[in-house]
């Protein structure tokens, strides 16, 4: 079907139908995906819903003001703010449409994740120049506690199965081939798999044969490292008072301050980036390719540093080859809602010795670009750039 898309801001993650499926009636517009979660912008976290909308009313809907509206409650204190989007437009028969709402008001996440607040989300819709009553409600649903970014929210939404169920009182209970039908359809329904990516990467066939030559077995990741979220304090205890520190060059929330510590015996360099100057959101450090990191042995080392809370959701790698003027570089991916790690080789230079870069960042965006954008723009990262690595 065609599709039409119209936004406040963006979102994500699978909502439910609060109203029971016997007694659900189909109004002129009704939701069959949608997602909701934490919008993040310079200000702070904003509730969001993502929804993809059909006209079933049975007609088109002809220059029509049709206004939107997000209630986002917090179930604590009964704070609400409301996200609001009003336009007139034309919708074919069952066409579908995408609606983003977005809370104006925004939060403060902690780190403990079962701190964050209880959300509920409601979205209405009202056609045409009419009152109160004519006012539809499309779905209540309760955010999901994960942050995200607009593109992955899209990404999500797009994957996700239809919501709508068939009505039980629309089903013979005497006729079972119906009602097996029904079933049927329910489990082809069913979330598809999550794909693993098999490409080649750090463990492949080709990268594999080179690295076991070298390989020596000495790389020991350290587990109990401090993590994303944590206090620059924290650090300190274990890796010692920062070699340097660099400050924002600008009041850009896209902005770091960036501390340096010593290296230890395992990695090269370590640096954690903040937003606030104070807990960390981005940690990069470097192996040295002769003690022979494995791909497993990184990935473990990416959830020690990204903690309990986020650790968990690190998969497994997926891989992509990049072709630079520099030469070919290979870059190892590991993206979930909330943590993202990047692994690459950085090529030797000067005195320096071939490196493997591994990058754990909370931030919201893509990894790749956000940390290359970090890399150009900071001094202490600079390693980061090497010939070769990163993509750059």
């Amino acid at each position: 079907m065609v599709a039409l898309f119209l936004g406040l801001s963006s979102g994500i993650d699978q909502c439910a139908f609060s109203q029971d499926d016997a007694t659900q009636k189909l109004g002129k517009m009704t939701v069959v995906g949608c997602v909701t979660w934490w919008s993040h912008d310079a200000v702070g976290y904003h509730p969001a819903m993502f929804m993809r909308i059909e006209n079933t009313s049975g007609g088109d809907i002809i220059g029509d003001r049709i206004r939107f509206q997000g209630r986002f409650t917090d179930l604590r204190n009964g704070y609400i703010t409301v996200a609001r989007k009003d336009q007139r437009m034309s919708i074919a028969k069952n066409q579908q449409i995408y609606v983003m709402l977005r809370g104006p008001s925004s939060f403060e996440l902690p780190i403990d994740q079962n701190a964050w607040p209880s959300i509920e989300c409601k979205a209405m819709a009202r056609i045409g120049d009419t009152g109160d009553e004519a006012t539809q409600d499309l779905i209540i649903a309760h955010l999901e506690p994960i942050t995200m970014s607009d593109e992955e929210a899209q990404s999500q939404l797009a994957r996700q199965n239809d919501l709508r169920r068939i009505p039980i009182q629309a089903i013979n209970p005497n006729n079972t081939s119906t009602i097996k039908k029904r079933k049927s359809e329910m489990l082809d329904q069913a979330p598809p798999k999550p794909l693993l990516a098999t490409a080649g990467g750090l463990d492949s066939p080709i990268a594999k044969v080179a690295t076991e030559k070298k390989s020596s077995g000495k790389f020991s990741p350290p587990l109990n490292v401090p993590s994303i979220g944590e206090d620059f304090y924290v650090f300190e205890k274990y890796f010692g008072i920062p070699l340097k520190i660099e400050a924002p060059r600008s009041t850009s929330a896209r902005d770091l301050t960036w501390a340096r510590y010593k290296p230890t015996a395992n990695l090269s360099d370590i640096f954690v980036g903040s937003r606030t100057g104070q807990t960390a959101d981005v940690v990069a450090v470097t192996v040295p390719n002769s003690l022979g990191p494995k791909e497993s042995e990184l990935l473990s080392l990416a959830r020690a540093f990204a903690g309990k809370m986020h650790g968990a959701q690190i998969t497994n790698f997926a891989h992509s080859v990049r072709y630079l003027p520099s030469g070919r570089s290979e870059l190892s991916i590991s993206n979930s809602p909330t943590i993202k790690v990047l692994s690459y080789v950085i090529a030797p230079r000067g005195n320096d010795e071939a490196k493997t870069a591994l990058v754990i960042s909370h931030m919201p965006g893509e990894v790749e670009s956000t940390f290359r954008n970090y890399a150009q723009s900071s001094d202490l990262l600079q390693v980061f750039l090497a010939a070769g690595g990163g993509g750059q």
